[in-house]
């Protein structure tokens, strides 16, 4: 799985995002987090794979996404809550490629 793909925006933030009308400042910032811990949880090895890990790595790299890009705290909890709720599907339950589910990979 390449990180790259991730950053074909569009279909990736328009089905995690679809309801959301803010500005695109966070878009880049959520993108490298979801990079981060995307990458992070495959170079886990199997056994360490879990929804506590997954967590741990959302919680530390969503904190480096600056709340001032968002409308109102409300949005910004809302974003976290999807892109949570998408990466525990896709990453534990799947053990599949999000990327490739999106479509985003050859």
């Amino acid at each position: 799985m390449s990180c790259k793909d991730i950053r074909k925006e569009g279909l990736f933030l328009d089905w995690i995002i679809e309801s959301t009308k803010s500005e695109a400042k966070w878009k880049k910032p959520i993108i490298r987090a979801i990079e981060k811990i995307t990458t992070l949880f495959y170079q886990a090895p199997q056994k360490e794979r879990s929804s506590l890990y997954l967590l741990q790595l959302i919680d530390k790299y969503w904190h480096n996404i600056p709340r001032e890009s968002f409308q109102s705290l409300t949005e910004y909890y809302l974003l976290l809550a999807k892109v949570s709720d998408y990466l525990l599907t896709t990453l534990l339950y799947n053990q599949k490629s999000p990327l490739r589910e999106l479509g985003l990979t050859p």
